[in-house]
């Protein structure tokens, strides 16, 4: 290609285009003997031996290197001066169509540019010679380029390969090179994957949509590194009007398709592994209600079944239907319809009727039932999520302010309230849709166990910033988790009594992982944090307590005012026939929070409550370590709330409670499910075990003693640690009660008197409950 004269060689190394790369030679010194030679020569082509390692495409003979032309464009602008190869190419690139891509006379010319002219170039692989001047082509450039050159209409007759042809090359193109407006135009997705977004149709039956996903890389194969900010960009593409034109045409075909136009100039293209999946979907689309709720209940065995039923045996149609970054217990997106246990004992009815409580907010008194207090929860926090400035409750008027939330929530928390999942309603009282994370269950069988294998990396129990002193039980209990984490588990329950520092004990532990994070020993993943509201500014007073410097490092808040400096739109939005009214991430079954932000954090602080309701977006974050404090908010398997702790990708769980059963022996079922998953068994027979009038105490001291040791304590701690006041605080004080009669306020004896005057007519044990509420509160 003649001489450069835009550098002259820097050594006496020999550097020559070829076909195939550049072929390199040193004079008098092997190739073997380059980096172990003082030359200075041989020195300066290190870059070229690191080529050689890379990816071993790189031709070593006994005195040169045959380097590749891909590698030479993988080489960086300084590791170019350093070997002494043509400056990176100054040029710019314009690409102009001929007819359109999908006629098969479609062609295009492409040009470099300089200065705004159009210039003569000779290309030998990365090698540019414009005149007597020599430039090096670097990727992505020079990727593009070859691309260009490789297009052949006759291989290419059919208008789908044309068209992936350029979705790998505009995925490649930098941003400054110039397309004309047919190209520009033209947007072309190819997915690998996809997923199933349900829904209630305008019959009420349940049915469902695929939504695209998967990101294909250049070369046609899945990329490996999928997260939701793919997917999220992903959706962006085909956001809006865009998917429900897709979903339009997926369902005007018989069979699924590998293309599908959405409109303007964007098209969707599967993968044919996807596409044979589709055809399942499709086929299931068809089905009645029942076969429908069937297969969103388990798709992947429909998929299983069908590649089945084509013999063979190395397609795995269920691969292609995933979410990406999700825990693998999870298998898909279903509408909630809750769960009957009947095997489960349930405590006894209540024989008082509701207890009633009075919301006083800016002179608006609104009398409501303990057990409607989630649901105006939920109107009050939809409705603030929308800006509505009120909500009509009973004919009542009550204005929509953080100080109306606040003291439902506070009624909520003090009198312990679990929210009805089967009553939920959007703010117009119709029942809500909810998509919710479905999850593989243990209820009537163990489906899902996690096996323990030992980590790599050992932990240190000291923590060199912590400030407080620890008593031998905090320390024997700091010991007894870092042997949980060390052996592999999965998680633990810390179930100490009250006022014995659980919280202490877990921040020690949670800052002795973020410091193998630091020292790069572990991969930096954020911590969650669960626990009810009320405790939630505990844990940062406490942290600010005990350790010094950052601690815990970056906090992220997930919870009340701060969720709308998290929130984001994103996807499709749905009209009310598809989801019921609501616009929550339950109604669309999508992420609407900033996952990524999530993922940066070093440890996130929310509510069992927001993460039941944006569980979509927590479920996307792979959490290192994941605390659950007053674990007993999950005591219940058959709650959105604890699916919704289920469903989260946790590489350790940690749950704490000073009353790991509050009702029957089931409630610690439920919490070791989240631990460790399948070691008690299935509910069913957990329950029958251990709850039936035949349960004697020789199986519950059985129970007792399965969860307070283990086989080989030397290598597995066991699951829980239960230590209580009086066995490890000396010289408690003795207890004393101290009565402290007052006169009842006007309003309060008036209401009282009341009800004494009118219990000659009603039902004593109502008499009694009415006088009880008023006691408690006017």
């Amino acid at each position: 290609m003649g001489q450069c004269r835009n550098r002259e060689t820097r050594h006496c190394a020999q550097i020559k285009p070829t076909q195939h790369g550049l072929l390199v030679r040193l004079a008098d010194i092997e190739v073997a003997q380059w980096l172990s030679t003082s030359d200075e020569n041989a020195i300066r082509l290190g870059p070229f031996i690191r080529l050689c390692g890379d990816d071993g495409a790189t031709e070593v003979a006994a005195d040169t290197l045959q380097v590749p032309w891909d590698g030479v464009a993988a080489l960086s602008w300084e590791e170019l001066r350093h070997v002494g190869l043509p400056d990176p190419c100054p040029l710019a690139l314009e690409i102009e169509s001929s007819g359109a891509i999908a006629h098969p006379d479609f062609g295009f010319e492409y040009r470099y540019v300089e200065d705004g002219r159009h210039v003569l170039v000779r290309r030998q692989g990365a090698w540019l010679a414009v005149g007597d001047r020599c430039f090096t082509l670097l990727d992505p450039l020079y990727s593009v380029v070859e691309a260009l050159d490789q297009y052949n209409p006759q291989a290419m007759a059919d208008m789908e390969d044309r068209m992936r042809w350029w979705a790998r090359v505009s995925a490649l193109m930098p941003e400054d090179v110039t397309v004309d407006d047919h190209l520009r135009s033209l947007r072309i997705v190819v997915a690998a994957t996809f997923r199933l977004e349900p829904f209630k149709n305008s019959e009420g039956e349940p049915d469902f949509d695929p939504i695209p996903g998967g990101y294909v890389d250049a070369d046609g194969s899945p990329a490996d590194d999928n997260t939701a900010d793919d997917q999220r960009r992903f959706a962006d593409l085909l956001e809006n009007r865009r998917q429900e034109s897709f979903r339009r045409y997926f369902r005007a075909y018989r069979q699924a398709r590998q293309r599908y136009p959405v409109g303007a100039g964007t098209y969707v293209f599967f993968t044919a592994q996807a596409a044979r999946a589709l055809n399942v979907v499709r086929h299931a689309q068809n089905g009645t209600a029942e076969e429908r709720r069937a297969f969103l209940h388990e798709p992947h065995s429909y998929l299983r079944n069908a590649a089945a039923a084509e013999c063979d045996e190395e397609a795995s149609l269920d691969d292609v239907f995933c979410d990406h970054g999700l825990s693998e217990r999870v298998h898909g997106i279903g509408i909630w319809t809750g769960k009957e246990l009947p095997w489960v004992l349930r405590p006894g009815q209540p024989w008082l009727p509701p207890e009633e409580v009075g919301v006083v907010v800016n002179g608006t008194s609104l009398p409501v039932t303990v057990d409607e207090l989630p649901e105006l929860l939920d109107r009050l926090t939809t409705a603030a999520d929308r800006g509505a400035p009120a909500v009509d409750v009973r004919g009542v008027r009550l204005e929509v302010t953080d100080d109306a939330i606040a003291a439902v929530r506070r009624l909520i928390a003090e009198r312990q309230v679990v929210r009805p999942d089967s009553v939920a309603r959007d703010t117009q009282g119709t029942p809500r849709v909810d998509h919710v994370l479905t999850i593989i269950d243990n209820l009537e069988s163990v489906a899902y166990q996690r096996r323990r294998e030992r980590r790599g990396v050992k932990s240190s129990e000291r923590c060199p910033e912590l400030h407080s002193t620890l008593l031998a039980h905090q320390r024997d209990g700091i010991r007894w988790l870092h042997r949980h984490w060390e052996s592999g588990s999965w998680g633990a329950l810390l179930a100490d009594d009250m006022g014995l520092g659980k919280t202490l004990q877990s921040i020690s532990f949670l800052w002795s992982i973020r410091a193998l994070m630091l020292e790069g020993r572990l991969e930096h993943l954020p911590m969650l944090i669960v626990a009810p509201t009320g405790l939630l500014k505990n844990w940062e007073d406490e942290h600010k307590k005990h350790l010094a410097g950052s601690g815990l490092g970056k906090l992220v808040r997930g919870y009340g005012r701060w969720l709308r400096q998290l929130r984001q739109e994103t996807g499709p939005r749905h009209s009310p026939a598809r989801t019921g009214g609501s616009s929550t991430e339950l109604a669309s079954g999508r992420p609407t929070l900033d996952v990524a932000r999530l993922r940066r954090a070093d440890w996130v602080l929310t509510t069992y409550e927001t993460l039941r309701d944006y569980q979509h977006s927590f479920a996307y974050v792979r959490w290192g370590v994941g605390v659950f404090d007053e674990a007993q908010k999950i005591k219940n398997p058959s709650t959105k709330m604890t699916e919704a702790a289920l469903a989260m990708n946790i590489d350790f769980a940690l749950l704490m409670t000073g009353t790991p059963v509050e009702n029957r022996p089931a409630d610690i079922w439920s919490i070791l499910d989240r631990c460790e998953p399948g070691a008690f068994g299935p509910l069913k027979e957990f329950s029958r075990r251990y709850e039936r009038d035949e349960a004697s105490h020789r199986a519950l001291r059985t129970l007792h003693a399965k969860l307070t040791s283990s086989a080989d304590q030397s290598t597995t701690p066991p699951v829980m640690l239960r230590r209580l006041k009086e066995d490890h605080i000396d010289n408690l004080p003795t207890k004393v009660v101290r009565r402290l009669p007052t006169e009842m306020p006007d309003a309060q004896a008036a209401a009282y008197a009341r009800v004494v005057y009118e219990s000659r007519r009603g039902s004593p044990l109502q008499t009694l409950h009415q006088l009880r509420n008023i006691s408690l509160h006017p």
